[in-house]
């Protein structure tokens, strides 16, 4: 998986980009080869998170603008954090006031309390998914093993194949 960071200008015109709002400067393009998804069994993962992203409407969660494919990749044009991971911030600092823990606990918590509403468990919180904005409000990505409990969000989701062992 390769992120690359795109001007406005590089994806005017593409579906889902039509927004009434003023849109921001730089996009983030995730990019997943197809192959590897293949590979390593990842369907279910891949289609659980783009349909959960295009549900989720909240400030705590990267956009996703749109995705799209072509012969060998799948691509999410999403929003584009760029101060790096709680993990990258803990490194650099090593020590982080009281303060500022508790400013990311409860922007993270404001989230799960959102995400809990939504009826989805994430299932794979941690400092290296969890990004910060430019007022270094915290955002919450990685939602492949995410658990949707949400009956009609669910059914949307492609089942896992059955195997047998």
């Amino acid at each position: 998986m390769v992120y690359s960071v795109l001007p406005r200008s590089h994806v005017e015109g593409l579906p889902g980009n039509d927004s009434p709002f003023d849109p921001p400067k730089t996009f983030a393009l995730k990019m997943i080869d197809k192959r590897v998804v293949t590979r390593d069994k990842k369907i279910h993962e891949v289609h659980c998170e783009r349909i959960v992203l295009q549900h989720l409407n909240h400030e705590a969660i990267p956009k996703l603008y749109c995705s799209f494919h072509d012969t060998n990749k799948l691509y999410f044009l999403m929003e584009h954090i760029q101060n790096g991971t709680l993990a990258d911030f803990m490194n650099r600092e090593r020590i982080i006031s009281v303060d500022m823990t508790r400013f990311f606990i409860a922007h993270l918590l404001k989230c799960l309390e959102y995400l809990h509403g939504e009826g989805i468990a994430h299932r794979d919180l941690k400092p290296g998914n969890l990004l910060f904005d430019d007022n270094m409000y915290i955002k919450v990505i990685d939602f492949a093993t995410a658990k949707v409990l949400n009956p009609t969000l669910s059914a949307s989701i492609p089942k896992r194949p059955v195997t047998n062992h």
